[in-house]
Order: C-alpha cells, then sequence, then structure tokens
C-alpha cells in the first residue's frame, strides 16, 4: 500500500512537471504568445490597408517563430562600457518573469498551475520587478541614447502600474478574494463575468489602457520611439538578448490579456457560467459518451483552452485596435493624463466599490435573476 501511496505522489509530480513544461506551461504559453503576435499584426496591418506577414507557414503564421530564430542566430554584441552580466542577467528575466506569471493564470481549469490564497498579490510584485528589469536593462547598456528611452520606461510604467494594481485591488474586494482562482470561482458561482458589477467595466477599460502602457505599444511607445530616441532602452541589445526581450514582450501580452480575462470575463469559463447543468457536467465529469473518462478529461481541457485562447486573443485585438488608431503622445502628455485622471479616477472608483457598489449591485441583480433566472436554463 506504501508503495502505491508512493507511486502516485511521484506520477502526481511528474503529471505537474510535464504541465509546466508542455501543457498549459511554457510550451503552450509560447506558442499562443507567437500566434497573437501574428494575429496583432495581420489585424494591425489591415487596419493600415496592408497586407502584413505572407509568406512564411499559412498566411505568414510562422513569420514570428522566425523572426524569434533569426535574431537568436544573430551576432550578440556587448559594449566594452555596458555591464555584460547585467545584460545577460535581465535579458533572461525579461524572458523568464512572464513566463512564471502566464503559470498562475487559469488555462485549463478555473485555477492555475500555481495557485494558493494571495497570489495575485505575488502577481502585483511580478509586474513591478518587470519594470524594474526594464529599468536595469537600460542602465546597464551604458548608453547616452539608452538612458532617456530608460527614465521615460521607469516614469511610464510607474505611472500605470498604480491604475493595474487599483483595478485587482477592486476585483479583489467585489469578490472577496485574493486568489485568482477565487475570483473565478465567483463569477462562476454568482452566473456571470465581474465585469458585469458596477463598476467594473470602467475598470476593465482602464485596465486594458494601462496594459498598453505597460507593454511600451503604441500610443505609449515613447521610451523605444526609434524615431526619436534610436529604440530607447534596447537599443544595445542585440543577438539572443534581444530575442529573449521580444518573446518576453509576447509572453507579457499574453500574460496582460490573460489576468484581464481572469480577473473581469470570468477566465476560461464560457456558456456554463449561465448553464449551470453544464457547469456540473464539467465539475463533476460526469457525460452521456460511453468511451470512459479520458475523453471527458480531454473534451474538458480543450474546452478550457478554447475558452481561454478565444478571450485573450479578443483582448490582443482591442489592444491593436488601440495601437492602430491612436498617435503617440509626449512624454508629458502622457505622464499628465495618468496622474490627473487615470489615477484618481481609479482611486475614486475603489471606493465606490468598497462602499456603495454591494448593496446596489445586489439590488440591480437580485431583479435581473428574478427576471432572468439563470438556474432555468
Amino acid at each position: 500500500m506504501e508503495k502505491i501511496m508512493a507511486l502516485a505522489v511521484w506520477a502526481e509530480w511528474l503529471l505537474l512537471i510535464l504541465g509546466i513544461i508542455f501543457f498549459p506551461g511554457i510550451f503552450f504559453c509560447v506558442s499562443i504568445a507567437l500566434f497573437d503576435e501574428w494575429i496583432d499584426r495581420k489585424f494591425y496591418a489591415a487596419l493600415q490597408d496592408r497586407i502584413g506577414p505572407l509568406h512564411t507557414g499559412f498566411k505568414g503564421a510562422l513569420q514570428p517563430l522566425a523572426d524569434f530564430l533569426k535574431l537568436l542566430s544573430n551576432e550578440d554584441i556587448e559594449p566594452k562600457a555596458a555591464d555584460k552580466w547585467g545584460m545577460r542577467i535581465v535579458a533572461v528575466l525579461g524572458l523568464v518573469l512572464p513566463l512564471f506569471a502566464l503559470l498562475f493564470i487559469p488555462i485549463i481549469n478555473t485555477r492555475g498551475l500555481i495557485s494558493f490564497e494571495g497570489d495575485i498579490l505575488l502577481l502585483s510584485f511580478i509586474t513591478t520587478i518587470v519594470a524594474l528589469v526594464i529599468f536595469l536593462a537600460g542602465w546597464f547598456s551604458a548608453n547616452r541614447l539608452a538612458m532617456p528611452g530608460t527614465m521615460r520606461a521607469a516614469s511610464q510604467l510607474l505611472s500605470y502600474e498604480i491604475p493595474i494594481l487599483l483595478g485587482m485591488f477592486a476585483v479583489c474586494l467585489r469578490t472577496e478574494s485574493l486568489s485568482l482562482a477565487g475570483v473565478v470561482d465567483w463569477q462562476l458561482q454568482h452566473y456571470r463575468p465581474v465585469i458585469f458589477s458596477l463598476p467594473m467595466f470602467l475598470f476593465f477599460l482602464i485596465f486594458m489602457l494601462s496594459t498598453q502602457a505597460e507593454l511600451e505599444r503604441s500610443p505609449f511607445d515613447i521610451p523605444t520611439a526609434e524615431t526619436e530616441i534610436v529604440g530607447g532602452w534596447e537599443v544595445e541589445y542585440s543577438g539572443k538578448k534581444l530575442a529573449f526581450f521580444r518573446l518576453g514582450a509576447d509572453l507579457q501580452m499574453i500574460f496582460g490579456a490573460g489576468l484581464a480575462t481572469a480577473l473581469f470575463l470570468g477566465g476560461p469559463v464560457g456558456v456554463e457560467m449561465w448553464i449551470p447543468s453544464f457547469a456540473d457536467w464539467l465539475a463533476t465529469g460526469q457525460t452521456l459518451a460511453t468511451d470512459g473518462l479520458l475523453w471527458v478529461a480531454v473534451i474538458r481541457i480543450a474546452y478550457y483552452a478554447g475558452m481561454f485562447a478565444i478571450k485573450t486573443t479578443l483582448l490582443v485585438l482591442i489592444l491593436s485596435t488601440m495601437r492602430a488608431l491612436m498617435a503617440r503622445l509626449r512624454i508629458e502628455q502622457f505622464l499628465e493624463f495618468s496622474w490627473k485622471w487615470v489615477i484618481p479616477i481609479s482611486l475614486g472608483l475603489v471606493i465606490v466599490t468598497f462602499f456603495w457598489v454591494p448593496w446596489l449591485d445586489g439590488v440591480l441583480w437580485n431583479r435581473w435573476e428574478n427576471l432572468f433566472p439563470a438556474g432555468a436554463i
């Protein structure tokens, strides 16, 4: 009996390691990041009446992978005055930190591969560390053109990190949970995404705007403006280090979209949010199929992964639309907009969420449920 228990423990650890490496871990996250980069580039090109990637793979779908492999094969040049080991370490951190953060995002279940009460606090710390890594990347390069981009990046990331943290805090207040699994479970139990709770739709808009700023994408690409400061803080990075930063940026985009999905849109939860009988089937694994529980598990995992991919891709399209339709702001306009408008509005919404929303939202939603009871479906 003890040997069977030991084998079960080893099998559980083996499944966890395989999950971290392959699915829904590193391999899956990198694959969907490259896929969504292709979607982003094609949609961005379509909005500008261009074609975008075309020849590498089907409709250019393999172009992001080809670009990554090309950068890996390029010469890795390090300036004499630069801190070489510092540049190498921050390049690795720029890739590892988003990958680690994605392990907390619910993808094939209502909880991530790593899940515990308080994991939202750890995720907020990781996002802050990413901002520090970008600052150190410019500092270690010891380039006069990189320093303006470094200071711009530090100011920008600090200004828009605060609204993201306030949005996460407001969702925690609304759902009374400090874990992403608890937030997703709350949405499933209440038969609605958090975005339908007052005033979470405004927080969702602020979260997406701030995510665009954290990704340094137009109109917030001030730290890496090629026409002004020749690439900003990453001007001295090439070869493998630049490849790590570019792939890390794609992973950050997926992390931002995945975090918004978990906080506001129910995570990988789909139609079962409104159809309790389907939710019970997913929870218990019962089905009319006669092929056994293995097929049930495969269908369940594929369903959740598909819902996650659909939701994150839709959010990436929103970010792409912002990138195509808005012109670059000056740094003082950008910071003024954050400190005068975005942060005060976010603070006000947190206060409203804490004192007023539980009562008002409960009254309005009770009336909605009386008209359209979810359990009747």
